[in-house]
């Protein structure tokens, strides 16, 4: 009975996402009236508001100590080079909060026109307003009534970073952050949308001739006093409004739906994947890009410093990255070594002349730790082992030309099967060829996307005869692979991680730096993997451009 329910509400959730955005369906699907009567009956509430700020540390001190909210979370993404904090007056999971997002070395943001203002009730609104002028806060309107006579009782203040916060004095109430303002230019279609769906309730509307504007207070519940509401305001003969920067969206609760487990990994085998990056990081990036694209025959695609963030980083790879996978270089600034660990195998690249690479490699003073040859006498494949300048190992295959000259990637293992079956189950991949060599004391998997092993990449996964632990270092980092939905894709992770083992450790999210829509996870051995939106990829490879 549950997964039934689970999946009339999905199925509901997917005929209102159509329906909105005007498409049709087959005549089986339920009854566009069914699907919005669901909607006014589904559970739903305020999550949290997300803005960006310029100074994260000043921003949380005014709404701890000015504002009087809690701070409820805070985060580094030093990767990612951003931070989040969470605030508001009580828990995530009864309150409305203020997601705020730090960027790392943007310090000012566009608030634009077209956002108001968020509001506060407060019990008492001449103290707060006199604590927030005693610790230097910005008063834009001194507590009063709304107009003379009036009974309701207001003030605005302003944030460090320019976002504006009504104060409203009212008794206790169990939602203080109770009011987002945004500013419309057609009322009713707004009310319309907002009733028909998401299912709120116009809560007051009223009309302010002298003021020239309008307003309505839609929002879940009866009593606009008791709860979170959203202000959406019209203001006479306006046509346009800038959005800004700095004010993103607000995040609203829905009752649970999700795809059906098998669904989520039938998906995951259909879904348009591809290796896109792997990441190191190097003691010297510029001796590193030499070898790379002298030594090695690569070509240094972007190249750029940070030195706010005091990193620096390269891509280099055998074509464009739209269509290759590629490595990506980072160099943090006064690091010039990396414990590249045991677990990290090596690189691959296929070449069609190996010996004319080595020798090229051995004139330039590159280290070779293994000669060209066969791998067993008599053997036809032809290969040789190099090492970059940072201790990373390459080994070189004699191959026929290939679309993906940078092949390979090996990682250590401590369970083989389990480590296949993760791959092919979360990650969609296919088992390219298994074998045991046990002259050697190792088994070996090659697992991918695609039929043929030596026309694109793959993860060569190793296990070494009792061999119980290895270790990470800090040199290799992850791998990116493309995804068409990452949200679809960390489910299905989630799931694999349940039975096999491994953990999803940046839920799906988008980075704020690039707008790209990314989620994180380690196998059950460790191995990060970071699955980025398709879409979102391209998108941040057009903008270098």
């Amino acid at each position: 009975m549950l997964e039934m329910a689970k999946c009339k509400q999905f199925a509901y959730c997917i005929v209102l996402f159509l329906y909105l955005i005007g498409s049709s369906m087959a005549a089986h699907t339920t009854p566009d009236d069914d699907v919005l009567g669901w909607v006014k009956k589904d559970n739903r509430r305020f999550l949290h508001a997300d803005i960006r700020v310029g100074d994260l540390n000043s921003t949380i001190k005014f709404y701890t100590e000015s504002l009087g909210m809690k701070l409820l979370s805070q985060k580094d993404f030093p990767e990612q080079k951003y931070s989040k904090a969470i605030v508001g007056f009580g828990p995530q999971d009864t309150h409305f909060v203020l997601e705020l997002t730090y960027i790392y070395g943007v310090d000012k943001y566009d608030i634009g026109t077209g956002f108001g203002h968020f509001g506060i009730a407060t019990q008492d609104i001449y103290t707060v307003v006199e604590n927030i002028r005693a610790k230097g806060g910005v008063i834009t309107r001194e507590p009063g009534p709304i107009a003379e006579g009036g009974s309701t009782i207001f003030a605005f203040v302003q944030d460090p970073n320019g976002y504006s916060f009504e104060l409203l004095q009212r008794p206790p109430t169990p939602e203080p952050l109770c009011q987002i303002l945004l500013n419309v230019l057609d009322l009713d279609r707004a009310i319309e949308f907002y009733e028909k769906a998401l299912g709120m309730n116009l809560l007051q509307k009223y009309d302010n001739p002298q003021e020239q504007f309008s307003m309505a207070m839609v929002g879940y519940g009866s009593n606009l006093t008791q709860t979170t509401v959203l202000e959406l305001r019209y203001n006479y003969n306006v046509t346009e409004y800038t959005k800004g920067d700095g004010y993103a969206q607000i995040g609203s609760s829905m009752a649970a739906h999700t795809t059906p487990d098998d669904d989520v990994l039938e998906w995951v085998k259909k879904d348009n994947r591809r290796f896109l990056h792997a990441d190191i990081r190097v003691g010297d990036l510029n001796s590193t890009i030499k070898f790379y694209t002298e030594s090695l025959g690569m070509k240094l695609l972007s190249q750029k410093d940070f030195p706010e963030q005091k990193y620096s980083k390269a891509i280099v790879g055998f074509g464009p990255q739209d269509t290759h996978f590629v490595l990506e270089l980072t160099y943090i600034y006064g690091v010039d070594k990396y414990d590249i660990g045991t677990g990290f195998g090596h690189f691959g690249i296929a070449t069609q002349d190996i010996y004319t690479v080595v020798e090229n490699i051995r004139a330039k003073g590159g280290v070779i730790t293994r000669e060209p040859g066969p791998i067993a006498e008599g053997g036809s494949t032809i290969f040789a082992f190099v090492q970059d300048p940072n201790g990373y190992s390459f080994e070189l295959l004699q191959r026929p030309p290939t679309p993906e000259p940078l092949c390979q990637i090996l990682l250590n293992v401590l369970d083989l099967d389990r480590a296949i079956e993760f791959y092919e189950e979360a990650l969609g991949m296919n088992l390219l060829q298994k074998y045991d060599n046990p002259q050697e004391q190792f088994s070996m998997a090659m697992v991918g996307y695609g039929s043929n092993l030596t026309q694109t990449t793959v993860l060569e996964l190793r296990y070494n005869y009792n061999v119980t632990e290895y270790t990470k270092g800090d040199g290799y980092a992850q791998v990116a692979i493309g995804t068409d939905d990452v949200y679809k894709s960390a489910a299905a992770v989630k799931l694999v991680t349940k039975e096999l083992g491994g953990q999803i450790i940046l839920p799906p999210v988008s980075i704020p730096t690039t707008n790209a829509k990314i989620t994180s996870f380690v196998d059950p051995d460790g191995w990060k993997t970071d699955l980025v939106d398709n879409e979102d990829y391209l998108k941040q490879l057009q903008k270098k451009e």
